[in-house]
């Protein structure tokens, strides 16, 4: 059984098998979000079968009007931890770079092993 933590909810169980920490900055997070990131684990379990953990760090920023928006993913597996980034003003268009990101390094990664 996975973990999910986040800023602003008690810790709910999620049949996944990850530990997965989301932490939100000047915003809180919908059901809609939420289902895009267990998707998008799902979607990585298919490069890399043992995730231990999940990091999502997501920001809206107001002030700033070219990138209002950013989110941060560190995935824990086997051997050193994958990271991307990005800033935009679209959840869903941060997300998909995001996960293409995060896909590329784990498709390099399972070319290696």
């Amino acid at each position: 059984m996975g973990l999910l933590k986040k800023h602003s909810m008690s810790n709910t169980q999620i049949p996944k098998g990850v530990i997965i920490d989301i932490q939100t900055v000047d915003m809180s997070i919908n059901e809609k979000l939420q289902r895009q990131i267990f998707q998008m684990i799902e979607k990585f379990k298919r490069y890399v079968t043992r995730i231990s953990s999940a990091d999502f760090y997501m920001r809206q920023s107001p002030k700033d009007k070219t990138a209002p928006r950013t989110i941060k993913v560190r995935l824990g597996i086997p051997g050193p931890d994958i990271f991307a980034s990005d800033s935009g003003k679209s959840w869903k268009a941060l997300m998909n770079r995001v996960e293409q990101k995060i896909s590329k390094q784990l498709k390099k990664r399972k070319a290696v092993l």
